[in-house]
């Protein structure tokens, strides 16, 4: 099978006013494109050819191998046509991916797409646990108000006891405790039981039946001496579901699903654009090489950081590494020869000391962003250092940490939006980098009952069993289609007989008018005094979208974005929600094509192998 070629004639420079020569493909770049794709080409020509004389019987490996050639061929006549190189896409929902076939290029289109998150209660957790922050011989507990959950933190200077909340346990009724998180001990470590030991809850829960009343029973987490703990997280919930885990948590509200009027529950999105992408090796050096401190001198060359020389000193540090690591997961190498008597490097986060790193590769969980800082530490009785290497890396991968790669620099994005990117269903929000506009599908707008809102009273009459109050000419909206609206504080339905004339704490959208029931309230008066202090918010699908500029500091930003060679980390923090990031790049074409190889040499063994067997 003949595969296409690159045939344009070679290139000669080109030089514009004002060019950036960090970013300008010059034609040794467009002539280095041509002869590895074709002598790829070549290659994979002559290996299809022995494919086709040795393996006629894996008929499938050969069609598949056709569509790799017949893909490589389109990719030929992509560079030809358009001289900018394979352009692959890449989406990340979860606030990283890790592109494997990059190169040192700008983006060449970015897609910000917003999304967005509420609470949603069936009403199961019984339990109304304290807000306030407690400190008891050294264990802090503190109430997260975002996620409804109580952190704990400390070292426990003698045997702890905290109350969490307290709770009316009534005969006969079989209850469910979760919340210990995994891992708990009752005698040498952490664990929650009510005052009397009722039960006790070290990471599995508890189910109780009282044969009396327990009236105001307190509910205490339990810490033992010396116990150090760190951002723990405590999910306390009493059920009368006994299937119940401490991943099925959910926060109290009143014994009622929410959101309702009586627990609003805020639509969360994307208000904070926070990202970095970076090289494969995220150890940014610290400082300037190469220096010396009492003896020693510490020098960076491509293959890692020099140590050279003794220590003068009862002991001495120096710091190779700081720098803001976004949340997630990384691995750190560890050093040949270290020991807690030679020398050994020290992990840093926000200042405090969390750990030492010696032979062993370290695992690095950060669940927010924080300062991370490394120091290398040598201790007196250690000899000379003749040319110690240290290929010094940070990593997303640990597999990653055994080629050493150099550190390639990083580009930011920090900014703060004016308006937050929602998304409902699969309608949402989105930044369009290459046409410089935020387009907007989502509508917000919020009651608080104002004059000049046109709020109407229609009480019960006839098959209308309810108050219904309507919003007059308050939006343009899609009409009636369900999965594009929410609100703050009641359910959505595209009922209207059977729905919102029929049944409370409903809200009903049609192409202008928003429709609320509610019974509470029976005054029109009465109801507007009420939305000045609980002000109802609705978000839906706007009936056409709306465009803005991006604004010109954010312009700027995704204008620096890039990738590196080889390996690329995107890495993208969440404020509230992650944001779904699209994003189109410009492939390496040797490692593009590398990688196809690959991937057909596989398919290949492994048909071959089945075949065999």
């Amino acid at each position: 099978m003949a595969i296409g070629r690159i045939t344009y004639a070679n290139k000669v420079d080109y030089r514009q006013e004002g060019q950036d020569d960090k970013y300008k493909i010059t034609a040794e770049n467009m002539n280095e494109i041509k002869r590895v794709f074709n002598n790829s080409a070549e290659s994979i020509e002559k290996g299809l050819n022995t494919i086709n004389e040795n393996v006629k019987k894996t008929n499938d490996a050969r069609d598949l191998a056709k569509q790799y050639m017949e893909q490589a061929s389109q990719d030929a006549l992509a560079i030809n046509g358009t001289a900018n190189g394979i352009i692959e896409k890449v989406t990340t929902e979860d606030g990283y991916a890790q592109i494997n076939d990059s190169s040192n290029r700008r983006l060449n289109n970015m897609i910000i797409r917003g999304n967005s998150e509420q609470i949603k209660t069936t009403g199961k957790n019984l339990l109304l646990i304290y807000k306030q922050t407690q400190t008891v011989n050294g264990i802090t507990l503190t109430y997260d108000n975002d996620n409804k959950v109580i952190i704990a933190n400390g070292t426990a200077t003698s045997w702890t006891n905290i109350a969490l909340g307290v709770f009316d346990f009534k005969k006969g009724i079989t209850y469910k405790f979760v919340g210990c998180p995994k891992g708990g001990s009752v005698d040498t470590l952490y664990h929650i039981e009510p005052n009397g030991g009722l039960f006790f809850d070290i990471g599995n829960g508890a189910t109780y039946m009282p044969s009396e009343d327990k009236l105001n029973t307190l509910i205490y987490f339990v810490v033992t001496k010396g116990v150090v703990l760190n951002n723990l997280v405590i999910k306390p919930m009493i059920t009368t579901d006994l299937n119940v885990t401490y991943d099925d948590y959910e926060p109290y509200t009143g014994g009622k699903p929410s959101p309702s009027p009586e627990y609003p529950q805020e639509i969360k999105a994307v208000n904070e654009l926070s990202g970095v992408m970076s090289g494969k090796n995220l150890l940014k050096p610290h400082g300037s090489y190469p220096r010396t401190g009492y003896g020693i001198t510490f020098n960076l060359m491509n293959d890692g950081i020099h140590v050279n020389g003794k220590c003068t000193a009862s002991s001495w540090y120096t710091f190779i590494y700081s720098d803001t690591l976004q949340a997630g997961t990384y691995y750190i190498n560890g050093i040949k020869g270290a020991s807690n008597s030679r020398y050994q490097v020290v992990l840093y986060k926000n200042d405090v000391i969390i750990g030492y790193i010696t032979t062993n590769n370290f695992k690095l969980v950060l669940k927010e962003k924080a300062k991370i800082e490394l120091s290398l530490y040598v201790y007196s009785g250690y000899g000379t250092f003749n040319d110690l290497v240290l290929p010094y890396m940070i990593c997303r991968n640990e597999n990653d940490l055994y080629l050493y790669t150099p550190y390639q620099g990083q580009s930011l994005l920090n900014y703060t939006l004016q308006n937050p990117l929602y998304k409902l269903s699969d309608v949402y929000d989105y930044i369009d980098f290459n046409r410089g506009k935020i387009v907007r599908n989502i509508g917000v707008i919020t009651f608080d009952g104002s004059d000049d809102e046109d709020i109407r009273l229609s009480p019960p009459d006839g098959s209308r069993r309810v108050y219904l109050y309507l919003f007059r000419n308050s939006i343009l909206s899609i009409e009636n289609i369900n999965p594009y609206c929410k609100s703050n504080m009641f359910k959505f339905t595209n009922l209207w007989t059977d729905g919102v004339m029929s049944h409370n704490h409903l809200f009903y959208v049609s192409s202008t008018n928003i429709y609320v029931s509610y019974n509470e309230i029976t005054s029109l008066n009465d109801f507007k005094t009420w939305l000045n202090k609980n002000p109802i918010t609705v978000y839906y699908q706007l009936a056409t979208p709306t465009e803005e500029d991006i604004p010109a500091e954010l312009l700027s930003q995704l204008k620096e974005l890039q990738t590196y060679v080889t390996t690329t980390n995107v890495m993208f923090e969440a404020s509230d929600v992650y944001p779904i990031v699209d994003l189109e790049y410009i492939a390496d074409t040797k490692t593009y094509i590398d990688n196809k190889f690959k991937e057909l040499a596989e398919v290949i063994i492994t048909s071959t192998s089945e075949e065999e067997l």
